[in-house]
């Protein structure tokens, strides 16, 4: 879901609670209208229930209603009187209404037009947003405010503000994609933020003269705070003058037509969202006395190409350069201090850049998905701080280093990965990661999203496997595991399943000795998954972590007690048609095990004998059992039982020759 569509709905869902908070129950129903008994002779209409799209039609609101004998005079619209009405074709209301109040139309659809009354005041927030035919609406002189979000998401080309009107609540005409022009008049002295954010095409903006709080300075086509010099609201045709100090929130956002921004010096700020989809946005110059850009301030400019970012700068928002498509260079602040979080996210072309020795910190995901032309990053020593993910699905790299002498980080060996050098926990990898002896943690989305890696070795050093870690790494074709891992947490391997790839994913899996606990969805979605091997070690296999393996045609258990399964570790496909290979010992332990008894094809294996007590099964260990055969010492001990069948004798040793050559 892109940026746009989340902050839409979270608005639109912002403006549904305070409806739902202020609804009322109708008091009386007359002619099809439900009112709601405000004072002695006053109502205000309203609906049946809340959110019930009570009106279709054409509706008409009389000036007067009777009830009971008492005639009512009818002074307001209620909160969310006519909400998602959208049968409703066209309305008419009386000369005594003061207030529209909150939510009154909101998402009213049906109706094209309306005649605001003389007698209104007051217009209140998200009145009339989503009323999305709404072309043409006359506002009447007495008007005085207009609330927040008020004609949000409506579709007329110009809209005529009275010259009563003091108050224009934040975001009032946002997302009108249709409005080219707005005039803003004299007695104007409030004027919220993002008043005509998302209006893709406005090319004209004026200030009266008059007005004494806002200017259009030198026909700037922009709304100007006169006191502080900010400017708060753009066209796609404005000007910087000379004079401006800053640029609000949201000042320019989506104005898809604007194809260049030259900065004067005096702009010292500019605000969260300020550019944000400008998609035509390709030639920018900054202020050379900039010192903070805000949040998102350039995200999804996709025409962007290069960007330099001046020296005066010592902050950079959060996700300020998101999903610039096209953004090939990129020229960092030497004053800067951090990159923060997303703030490169979905940059695909980045190709050019370089992180100065000033920064100290990289926040999450700063770089995840430049995967087309970035091959290389170096992580100056300077940097101390360094979140999750920053190189995720960064398909070209190939060399990822941290520079010698970084007092917390490093990238031993050539590993092509980030160590926390004090934990020996692997934070960020690529698909030319090779993890290096002495790692001990592959982290949280190490070394997630890696397209490329087909292999990874795991040394007897590592012992942990942190949620997340290979995720995504759809071409991983096979896991060596060391001898000391003894976890692997949740989607440690989800998804390495070669999708979007032209080869297959993990297809045989052989657990590492010291596996003890394969978390929930551990192996989810490996769907080329065939076999499974269970060591010995094995207690606790998590819920769904073999979910959608399908496939899978051999599973392997070592372990003597049947591990703990959690709820549908494995597809029912796989209970029907894999067969479950288990210790002879205890086969009918499995037969009755939750998680185990429900596989339809169940065999029994020999498990080798360890007769010379040096860790590992080889040819040694039945020089080993004959001797003890011939000596007549152990013969009694359980564990020299090679095929189960209660005894010790060359029958034991005829199965390790067996089990030998087959293995």
């Amino acid at each position: 879901m892109s940026n746009i569509t989340f902050k839409t709905k979270a608005l639109a869902m912002l403006a549904c609670i305070v409806c739902a908070l202020s609804a009322n129950a109708y008091s009386f129903y007359v002619d099809s209208v439900y009112y709601y008994i405000t004072g002695a002779n006053t109502v205000e209409v309203t609906n049946k229930s809340y959110r019930t799209a009570s009106y279709t039609g054409d509706v008409v609101i009389p000036p007067t209603v009777t009830y009971n004998d008492i005639t009512y005079t009818v002074t307001a619209i209620g909160d969310d009187a006519f909400y998602g009405s959208s049968g409703m074709t066209s309305i008419q209301l009386p000369n005594t209404i003061k207030i529209i109040n909150f939510c009154a139309f909101d998402n009213c659809s049906g109706f094209s037009e309306i005649v605001i009354p003389d007698s209104v005041t007051k217009i209140d927030d998200s009145a009339f947003n989503g009323c999305r035919k709404l072309a043409r609406i006359s506002l009447p002189e007495g008007l005085t405010y207009i609330g927040t979000y008020a004609f949000s998401n409506c579709s007329f080309t110009e809209i005529t503000l009275p010259e009563s009107l003091t108050t224009l609540g934040g975001g009032a005409f946002h997302w009108c994609i249709k409005l080219n022009s707005l005039y803003i008049p004299k007695n104007v002295k409030q004027i919220g933020v993002g008043v005509c954010a998302g209006c893709e095409y406005l090319s004209e903006i004026t200030v009266d003269p008059e007005n004494a709080f806002y200017d259009s300075r030198e026909e700037c086509n922009a709304i100007i705070e006169t006191a502080t010099n900010k400017l708060i609201g753009g066209a796609s045709t404005a000007f910087i003058p000379n004079t401006v100090t800053a640029i609000g929130d949201n000042a320019f956002q989506y104005r898809r037509e604007l194809s260049r921004i030259h900065m004067p010096n005096s702009v010292k700020t500019i605000g969260k969202d300020a550019f944000e989809t400008c998609t035509s946005l390709v030639d920018v110059i900054l202020s050379d006395s900039l010192v903070s850009i805000g949040n998102e301030a350039f995200a999804w400019c996709s025409g962007l190409k290069s960007i330099v970012i001046p020296n005066s700068v010592t902050q950079v928002g959060y996700q300020c350069f998101q999903r610039c498509e096209n953004l090939e260079d990129v020229v960092l602040s030497k004053s800067m201090t951090s990159i923060s979080g997303r703030t490169f996210e979905s940059c695909h072309s980045l190709k050019n850049i370089t992180i100065p020795d000033n920064i100290t910190s990289i926040g999450y995901s700063a770089f995840e998905w430049c995967y087309k032309n970035l091959t290389s990053l170096i992580i100056p020593k300077s940097v101390t701080s360094i979140g999750q993910n920053i190189v995720a699905s960064c398909r070209a790299l190939n060399s990822l280093v941290v520079e010698d002498g970084n007092p917390v980080y490093d990238s031993r060996d050539n590993c092509n990965a980030i160590i926390e050098t004090a934990n020996n926990k692997l934070i960020n990898g690529c698909s030319a990661t090779v993890i290096p002896e002495g790692v001990d943690t592959i982290g949280k989305y190490g070394v997630s999203h890696s397209l490329y890696l087909r292999r990874v070795v795991l040394p007897n050093s590592v012992k942990y496997i942190d949620k997340y870690a290979f995720e995504y790494c759809y071409n991983l074709q096979e896991v060596v595991f060391g001898d000391s891992v003894n976890y692997i947490g949740e989607y440690a391997f989800a998804s390495c399943n070669g999708l979007y790839t032209d080869s297959v994913g993990l297809v045989n899996l052989n657990l590492g000795k010291s596996v003890k606990i394969i978390d929930n969805y551990a192996f989810d979605r490996c769907s080329d998954l065939k076999t499974i091997v269970f060591q010995d070690s094995v207690s606790y296999i998590g819920n769904s972590a073999f979910a959608y393996c399908k496939e899978l045609e051999s599973i392997t258990c070592k372990a003597l007690t049947p591990p703990t399964v959690g709820t549908k570790a494995f597809e029912s496909d796989a209970l029907a048609n894999a067969t479950l290979y288990v210790p002879m010992k205890t086969i009918e332990d499995y037969r009755v095990a939750d998680g185990w008894k429900d596989f339809v094809h169940i065999e029994g294996i020999y498990l080798p004998v360890d007769a010379n007590n040096d860790g590992k099964f080889s040819i040694a260990d039945i020089s080993s059992l004959i001797d003890i055969l011939l000596s007549g010492n152990n013969i009694d001990d359980p564990s020299l039982d090679m095929n189960c069948d209660g005894r010790v004798t060359i029958a034991d040793v005829s199965a390790m020759i067996n089990y030998l050559l087959s293995d």
